[in-house]
Protein backbone atom coordinates (compact mmCIF):
# COMPACT_ATOMS: atom_id res chain seq x y z
CA UNK A 1 0.00 0.00 0.00
CA UNK A 2 3.25 2.61 1.14
CA UNK A 3 4.44 1.04 -2.23
CA UNK A 4 1.40 2.09 -4.28
CA UNK A 5 0.94 5.69 -2.52
CA UNK A 6 4.85 6.11 -3.44
CA UNK A 7 4.03 5.62 -7.07
CA UNK A 8 1.37 8.05 -7.35
CA UNK A 9 2.84 10.74 -5.43
CA UNK A 10 5.86 10.39 -7.92
CA UNK A 11 3.91 10.36 -10.41
CA UNK A 12 2.13 13.30 -9.38
CA UNK A 13 5.28 14.94 -9.06
CA UNK A 14 6.27 14.68 -12.36
CA UNK A 15 2.82 15.64 -13.20
CA UNK A 16 3.45 18.82 -11.64
CA UNK A 17 6.81 19.43 -13.03
CA UNK A 18 5.45 18.85 -16.89
CA UNK A 19 2.42 21.84 -16.33
CA UNK A 20 5.15 23.85 -14.53
CA UNK A 21 7.36 23.29 -18.15
CA UNK A 22 3.79 24.15 -20.07
CA UNK A 23 3.70 27.13 -18.50
CA UNK A 24 7.94 28.37 -18.71
CA UNK A 25 7.23 27.98 -22.57
CA UNK A 26 4.13 29.92 -22.99
CA UNK A 27 6.61 32.60 -20.43
CA UNK A 28 9.63 31.88 -23.56
CA UNK A 29 6.96 32.38 -26.27
CA UNK A 30 5.90 35.88 -24.85
CA UNK A 31 9.85 36.54 -25.16
CA UNK A 32 10.35 35.56 -28.71
CA UNK A 33 7.38 37.76 -29.70
CA UNK A 34 8.62 40.57 -27.83
CA UNK A 35 12.28 39.95 -29.18
CA UNK A 36 11.27 39.89 -32.53
CA UNK A 37 9.18 43.01 -32.40
CA UNK A 38 12.33 44.92 -30.66
CA UNK A 39 14.59 44.26 -33.39
CA UNK A 40 11.84 44.79 -35.99
CA UNK A 41 11.57 48.24 -34.45
CA UNK A 42 15.27 48.82 -33.73
CA UNK A 43 15.70 48.27 -37.88
CA UNK A 44 12.57 50.60 -38.47
CA UNK A 45 14.98 53.34 -36.29
CA UNK A 46 18.04 52.75 -38.36
CA UNK A 47 16.03 53.53 -41.35
CA UNK A 48 14.46 56.29 -39.76
CA UNK A 49 18.19 57.70 -38.39
CA UNK A 50 18.94 57.58 -41.69
CA UNK A 51 17.01 59.32 -43.51
CA UNK A 52 16.74 61.68 -40.84
CA UNK A 53 20.74 62.57 -40.39
CA UNK A 54 22.17 61.07 -43.56
CA UNK A 55 23.79 58.33 -42.30
CA UNK A 56 25.87 56.76 -45.72
CA UNK A 57 25.38 52.95 -44.79
CA UNK A 58 22.75 50.78 -42.44
CA UNK A 59 23.25 47.56 -44.49
CA UNK A 60 25.82 46.48 -42.18
CA UNK A 61 23.18 46.74 -39.02
CA UNK A 62 20.37 46.04 -41.12
CA UNK A 63 22.24 42.19 -41.83
CA UNK A 64 23.39 42.12 -38.34
CA UNK A 65 19.68 42.29 -37.38
CA UNK A 66 18.69 39.87 -39.39
CA UNK A 67 21.01 37.87 -38.07
CA UNK A 68 19.87 37.99 -34.50
CA UNK A 69 16.61 37.27 -36.18
CA UNK A 70 17.22 33.58 -37.30
CA UNK A 71 18.72 33.01 -33.86
CA UNK A 72 15.49 34.09 -32.18
CA UNK A 73 13.43 32.11 -34.92
CA UNK A 74 15.82 28.54 -34.16
CA UNK A 75 14.80 29.03 -30.82
CA UNK A 76 11.46 29.57 -31.03
CA UNK A 77 11.41 25.88 -33.56
CA UNK A 78 13.13 24.48 -30.44
CA UNK A 79 10.44 25.63 -28.11
CA UNK A 80 8.22 24.01 -30.64
CA UNK A 81 9.31 20.85 -30.37
CA UNK A 82 9.88 21.28 -26.46
CA UNK A 83 6.08 21.97 -26.51
CA UNK A 84 5.26 19.12 -28.42
CA UNK A 85 7.52 16.76 -26.29
CA UNK A 86 5.64 18.08 -22.88
CA UNK A 87 2.36 17.13 -24.87
CA UNK A 88 3.25 13.81 -24.42
CA UNK A 89 3.47 13.88 -21.47
CA UNK A 90 1.24 10.71 -20.31
CA UNK A 91 3.03 8.72 -22.51
CA UNK A 92 6.66 9.80 -21.11
CA UNK A 93 5.05 9.02 -17.49
CA UNK A 94 3.93 5.63 -19.01
CA UNK A 95 7.13 4.25 -20.79
CA UNK A 96 8.77 5.24 -17.42
CA UNK A 97 6.96 3.73 -15.78
CA UNK A 98 6.47 0.46 -17.64
CA UNK A 99 11.05 0.54 -18.26
CA UNK A 100 12.44 -2.36 -16.61
CA UNK A 101 13.66 -1.31 -13.17
CA UNK A 102 13.49 2.54 -14.67
CA UNK A 103 16.27 2.18 -16.62
CA UNK A 104 15.43 5.15 -18.39
CA UNK A 105 15.11 8.17 -16.05
CA UNK A 106 11.99 10.74 -17.47
CA UNK A 107 14.39 13.14 -18.92
CA UNK A 108 16.16 10.66 -21.06
CA UNK A 109 12.96 10.08 -22.33
CA UNK A 110 12.20 13.28 -22.65
CA UNK A 111 15.39 14.19 -24.26
CA UNK A 112 14.76 11.01 -26.87
CA UNK A 113 11.53 12.66 -27.68
CA UNK A 114 12.41 15.81 -28.50
CA UNK A 115 15.43 14.54 -30.43
CA UNK A 116 12.62 12.70 -32.63
CA UNK A 117 10.71 15.45 -32.92
CA UNK A 118 13.61 17.54 -33.91
CA UNK A 119 14.73 15.48 -36.53
CA UNK A 120 11.83 15.77 -37.85
CA UNK A 121 11.38 19.20 -38.42
CA UNK A 122 12.24 20.89 -41.82
CA UNK A 123 11.85 24.23 -41.08
CA UNK A 124 14.41 26.89 -41.98
CA UNK A 125 14.80 30.18 -40.14
CA UNK A 126 15.02 31.81 -43.26
CA UNK A 127 11.47 30.81 -44.13
CA UNK A 128 10.08 32.05 -40.59
CA UNK A 129 7.51 34.82 -40.76
CA UNK A 130 9.40 37.44 -39.00
CA UNK A 131 12.39 36.80 -40.79
CA UNK A 132 10.53 36.83 -44.38
CA UNK A 133 8.45 40.22 -43.16
CA UNK A 134 11.93 41.71 -42.12
CA UNK A 135 13.11 41.06 -45.56
CA UNK A 136 10.41 42.84 -46.75
CA UNK A 137 10.84 45.51 -44.75
CA UNK A 138 14.21 46.07 -45.31
CA UNK A 139 15.04 45.05 -49.02
CA UNK A 140 14.31 48.41 -50.40
CA UNK A 141 16.17 50.35 -48.06
CA UNK A 142 19.55 47.62 -48.61
CA UNK A 143 18.97 47.50 -52.67
CA UNK A 144 18.44 51.80 -52.58
CA UNK A 145 22.12 51.70 -50.58
CA UNK A 146 23.71 48.86 -52.99
CA UNK A 147 22.34 51.25 -56.21
CA UNK A 148 23.29 54.90 -54.52
CA UNK A 149 27.18 53.15 -54.25
CA UNK A 150 27.06 52.21 -57.55
CA UNK A 151 25.61 55.57 -58.49
CA UNK A 152 28.31 57.32 -56.40
CA UNK A 153 30.94 55.60 -58.44
CA UNK A 154 29.42 56.33 -61.97
CA UNK A 155 29.79 60.05 -60.04
CA UNK A 156 33.05 60.00 -59.32
CA UNK A 157 34.68 57.38 -61.94
CA UNK A 158 32.58 57.36 -65.10
CA UNK A 159 33.37 59.42 -68.14
CA UNK A 160 31.75 62.31 -67.18
CA UNK A 161 32.33 63.16 -63.93
CA UNK A 162 29.82 65.37 -61.94
CA UNK A 163 31.72 68.96 -61.09
CA UNK A 164 31.60 68.63 -56.68
CA UNK A 165 31.95 72.56 -56.94
CA UNK A 166 29.65 75.26 -56.55
CA UNK A 167 29.42 77.21 -59.58
CA UNK A 168 28.06 80.38 -57.54
CA UNK A 169 30.58 80.84 -54.85
CA UNK A 170 33.28 78.46 -56.66
CA UNK A 171 34.25 76.25 -53.54
CA UNK A 172 32.80 72.55 -52.48
CA UNK A 173 29.28 72.26 -52.78
CA UNK A 174 27.10 72.80 -49.23
CA UNK A 175 24.00 71.27 -48.90
CA UNK A 176 23.83 70.69 -52.75
CA UNK A 177 20.49 71.06 -54.20
CA UNK A 178 19.65 70.35 -57.96
CA UNK A 179 17.85 72.47 -60.55
CA UNK A 180 15.17 69.68 -61.56
CA UNK A 181 15.03 71.97 -65.32
CA UNK A 182 18.77 71.78 -66.33
CA UNK A 183 20.56 69.53 -63.89
CA UNK A 184 22.76 71.39 -62.78
CA UNK A 185 24.19 71.42 -58.61
CA UNK A 186 24.93 74.44 -56.29
CA UNK A 187 25.02 75.39 -52.95
CA UNK A 188 22.21 75.82 -51.13
CA UNK A 189 22.72 78.67 -49.70
CA UNK A 190 24.26 80.48 -52.15
CA UNK A 191 21.44 79.77 -54.78
CA UNK A 192 18.68 81.21 -52.72
CA UNK A 193 20.54 84.28 -52.02
CA UNK A 194 21.53 84.23 -55.82
CA UNK A 195 17.83 84.09 -56.60
CA UNK A 196 16.03 85.96 -54.21
CA UNK A 197 18.46 88.92 -55.05
CA UNK A 198 17.16 88.64 -58.64
CA UNK A 199 14.30 90.64 -60.25
CA UNK A 200 10.60 88.19 -59.97
CA UNK A 201 12.93 85.43 -58.04
CA UNK A 202 14.60 83.83 -61.22
CA UNK A 203 17.98 83.72 -62.21
CA UNK A 204 19.92 82.43 -65.68
CA UNK A 205 22.15 78.78 -64.37
CA UNK A 206 25.73 79.91 -63.78
CA UNK A 207 27.09 77.06 -65.44
CA UNK A 208 28.74 78.20 -68.56
CA UNK A 209 26.81 77.54 -71.86
CA UNK A 210 23.66 76.95 -69.99
CA UNK A 211 20.36 78.75 -70.78
CA UNK A 212 18.18 77.67 -68.15
CA UNK A 213 16.59 79.86 -65.68
CA UNK A 214 17.32 79.15 -61.54
CA UNK A 215 13.43 79.48 -60.02
CA UNK A 216 13.34 78.59 -56.04
CA UNK A 217 10.87 76.15 -56.57
CA UNK A 218 12.51 74.14 -59.17
CA UNK A 219 15.18 72.86 -56.40
CA UNK A 220 15.53 69.60 -54.69
CA UNK A 221 17.72 68.32 -52.02
CA UNK A 222 20.46 66.14 -53.99
CA UNK A 223 21.11 62.53 -52.07
CA UNK A 224 23.82 61.34 -54.42
CA UNK A 225 25.98 64.31 -54.75
CA UNK A 226 25.62 64.22 -50.85
CA UNK A 227 26.84 61.27 -50.47
CA UNK A 228 29.25 61.79 -52.70
CA UNK A 229 30.73 64.53 -50.67
CA UNK A 230 30.94 62.62 -47.79
CA UNK A 231 32.77 60.06 -49.45
CA UNK A 232 35.27 62.57 -51.02
CA UNK A 233 35.58 63.93 -47.02
CA UNK A 234 36.66 60.79 -45.50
Amino acid sequence: MASTSTASSSRLGRDIELRESASDCRFFDEIIKKSFKCYSDAAEDFMEIKENYGIDSIEDKLDTIEEYLGNIAAVQYEMDNIKKVIGEGDNILQEYSESEENSESVIDIFDRHLENFKSQDTRNVNTHPAVIEYKRITEKEIEGERGALEGDEDLMMGQVQRSLTCPITLKDLEKPVKNTTCGHIYSKDAVLAHVRSRPAGRAKCPVGGCPEMILEHNLEADKDTERALRRQRK
